[in-house]
């Protein structure tokens, strides 16, 4: 609660124009460069949270990423229940595949933006917010753990990724549900994060964020800017 009092008051200072005067040009010049700031900032975590620049995307990469892995966990569930049917492993593999990225696999499910790319795409504009200046420590501060936990589900989301032409060339059907479990893993760490030191809880960092944090800490960015937030997911919803 006080990190996110802190990152509204942060905010709101950002986004405040002081009153010019025609006797304070230089503080007229200031209050355009301060909004100017305030509305690049919006339109970067707008991106995020709100409406990415997609065409009839109608949300931001976070919840396509969300999306995009909520249909992959699926076809591979279904993945997981084919069992000895190896013809049916490898379909519902590529299937979710083409949900994490379109780019290997190109049919399929998914929106069509895949779950690594609208990841690649919400770490480029979390930066970019953070690029624009001033920014307040307090939003600086939210913005690491966002980024970092974000760099972690990309990298399980190219782990995962990496593994599906295993499936496809698997010898049998019991080497294809080996790997598509592990790909269910990835895919659910990407999301979820990881406990990887049995300590019961996940982190941002430490290599066990998932989107779940960068929702979390993207959300703080958000407050008071005026950028609509959504509820967070799991693996398990």
């Amino acid at each position: 609660m006080k990190t996110a009092l802190a990152v509204m008051s942060g905010l709101a200072l950002l986004a405040a124009a002081p009153v010019a005067s025609q006797q304070q040009p230089e503080r007229q010049t200031d209050a355009a460069a301060l909004a100017a700031t305030a509305d690049d900032f919006r339109r970067h975590i707008a991106a995020v949270m709100e409406r990415a620049p997609v065409p009839q995307a109608n949300r931001g990469y976070l919840e396509i990423a969300q999306t995009e892995i909520a249909i992959a966990l699926r076809e591979l569930g279904a993945a997981g229940h084919a069992l000895d049917d190896l013809a049916e492993t490898r379909r519902r593999v590529s299937r979710a595949a083409h949900a994490l990225s379109p780019a290997v696999v190109p049919e399929g499910p998914g929106l069509g933006v895949g779950a690594l790319q609208a990841v690649d795409q919400m770490i480029a504009h979390l930066r970019a917010a953070t690029a624009t200046a001033p920014v307040p420590e307090d939003v600086e501060l939210a913005a690491t753990p966002a980024l970092v936990a974000a760099q972690t589900a990309r990298r399980s989301l190219r782990d995962a990724v990496a593994l599906a032409p295993a499936v496809a060339t698997a010898g049998s059907a019991e080497q294809a549900q080996q790997t598509a479990a592990r790909m269910t893993r990835l895919v659910g760490a990407a999301l979820s994060g990881i406990d990887l030191d049995g300590d019961g809880e996940t982190s941002w960092n430490l290599g066990e964020g998932g989107l779940y944090h960068t929702h979390a800490y993207a959300s703080m960015m958000a407050l008071g800017s005026g950028v609509a937030t959504l509820p967070p997911q799991t693996a398990s919803q």
